[in-house]
């Protein structure tokens, strides 16, 4: 049984990659694991202010944000999924706020070390075409995988969705459902 924590970073509610959130943890949860989802966007994470304060108070960050809750999901899982639209070429600004503030996680005095050990996993959706719409979040993701010593074990991107709900009509949802069972 392995910990999964799931960020979501749609500021649409029921949006295509929240649903391709849910799919995922419906086929992880079928295989008995622990699956917790987690809203970038309603947990309200702030953007890193480069205060230098990190872990000055016993938690990630000194500000009080969505980001310490989520730093506890993150130091209990084995295996991290990135949910996000793509806005520009990248991720929506809330969740970029979220990574942004991984910088506790990777300081010489955090108090956990979460390198190594961990898979991640990236489902993206966009209306770009499919030969250009995710190269750029896709590098940003092997990047931030390679520096945080964790296996980039997959990713799903869905192109050309502009409405929400339509992801119904592709095979993506399956698709994540299945790679859900296989972390």
């Amino acid at each position: 049984m392995k910990q999964v924590v799931i960020v979501t970073g749609s500021p649409r509610p029921g949006g295509n990659s929240t649903l391709l959130a849910e799919a995922f943890a419906e086929g992880a949860r079928e295989e008995g694991h622990i699956v917790m989802i987690f809203d970038s966007v309603r947990r309200k994470v702030e953007g890193c202010v480069a205060c230098g304060q990190c872990w000055s108070k016993g938690k990630p960050c000194v500000y009080e944000d969505g980001f310490n809750e989520f730093g506890t999901l993150l130091e209990k899982a084995d295996v991290v999924v990135f949910a996000t639209p793509v806005y520009w070429g990248t991720y929506p600004a809330q969740m970029k706020a979220l990574i942004d503030k991984f910088y506790a996680y990777g300081i010489r005095r955090t108090k956990v070390d979460i390198r190594e050990k961990r898979k991640m996993y990236l489902l993206a959706c966009g209306d770009g075409k499919k030969d250009t719409a995710f190269s750029a979040i896709l590098e940003l993701a092997w990047g931030f995988a390679e520096f945080q010593k964790w296996e980039f074990a997959g990713y799903i991107t869905v192109p050309e969705l502009v409405e929400a709900g339509e992801i119904r009509k592709t095979d993506a949802l399956e698709e994540a459902r299945h790679m859900g069972r296989c972390v």
